[in-house]
């Protein structure tokens, strides 16, 4: 679907659909994996996604850096804020803050599918804290109480985010 998306959105329309369920996949199979581990830790976790996400993602950039320096309209001055914020993960957050849209598709910019990339390493640093959580906090509430409330911290999350999204969107 994102193939094709990207090809022609209109082909497919709400193609990018994919990527999101594609995190949700993520995030359920990280906690059928791990379910059964009685010794899961989250420093040997976050080794292992820093060499698996994070140094292939910092390779990228520094390659792009280095490849666009030989177009003297493309500087490194220009592209620091942005390469820093795909460093730093926080680039779909940055993309909001600057009025940018991966989806209007009217930038030169090489990193601007770099959104995905800090959506996956958000995941990556939230959702171990949550199942971490999750499973201590289930020996104290009962398991369905604490289903129940992440499923409303989900829904309230499903609000607050989009108003974010709206409130610094470019008019």
């Amino acid at each position: 679907a994102v193939l094709i998306y990207h090809i022609n959105p209109e082909l497919l329309p709400g193609g990018f659909l994919a990527v999101c369920s594609f995190l949700v996949l993520s995030g359920y199979l990280f906690v059928i994996s791990n379910a059964n581990k009685k010794n899961f830790s989250i420093p040997a976790y976050y080794s292992k996604r820093i060499i698996r996400l994070y140094l292939p993602m910092a390779l990228v950039v520094l390659l792009t850096l280095y490849a666009i320096s030989f177009f003297p309209d493309l500087m490194w001055l220009n592209k620091k804020p942005e390469s820093l914020s795909v460093l730093g993960g926080y680039n779909n957050w940055w993309q909001i803050s600057v009025g940018r849209s991966y989806f209007a598709r009217v930038t030169s910019s090489p990193f601007t599918h770099m959104w995905y990339i800090s959506l996956l390493l958000q995941a990556e640093l939230i959702v171990p804290l949550l199942y971490a959580g999750f499973k201590a906090a289930t020996r104290y509430i009962k398991y369905n109480v604490m289903l129940i409330l992440f499923v409303i911290l989900t829904v309230i999350s499903m609000g607050v985010i989009p108003a974010l999204i709206n409130k610094n969107a470019p008019e």
